[in-house]
């Protein structure tokens, strides 16, 4: 598995995968790091995804929220992202369970797809990210684009 400098998985490509019968979708195997990988699941609010990320990035994440935020809106965002997230962990045949509430909110049923985003990744539904991809393409093609050029790829 690839990893950042600190050690972190990186996540990327695209994969499609099938629930199974017990609602659990196989993670690809450049994406798991051992017998049973630790992982916490949120509805991604903007997007209407799955996010799926390793404890230290959800760890980061309220951290960030600390620093960020006026006490008020912190303590908000901080109780509804921990009240909201789903602690799951990959089976060592490379399965992960999904929350039938989770997967149900987030659309998923049959095949999903799996993409990663480097410190994470999400599960979509086919035609959610068929829909994301057609909606937002001609913007975000000319924004990766755009960046491509600034940071020199």
């Amino acid at each position: 598995m690839a990893t950042l400098l600190n050690s972190l998985p990186i996540f990327s490509g695209e994969y499609r995968h099938a629930l199974d019968g017990k609602n659990r979708v196989t993670i690809p195997a450049c994406w798991r790091n051992g017998e049973e990988d630790e992982f916490f699941l949120i509805v991604n609010p903007s997007q209407g995804c799955l996010t799926v990320m390793p404890p230290s990035v959800f760890m980061s994440i309220g951290e960030e929220a600390k620093t960020r935020f006026e006490p008020s809106k912190r303590q908000d965002f901080i109780r509804k992202l921990y009240a909201k997230s789903k602690q799951v962990t990959i089976d060592k045949q490379g399965r992960l369970l999904l929350p039938e509430d989770k997967g149900k909110e987030a659309g998923l049923q049959g095949e999903t797809v799996l993409v990663g985003v480097r410190d994470r990744f999400e599960i979509w539904s086919p035609e959610s990210w068929a829909k994301y991809l057609l909606s937002d393409e001609k913007n975000a093609e000319n924004n990766f684009a755009q960046v491509a050029r600034e940071i020199g790829l």
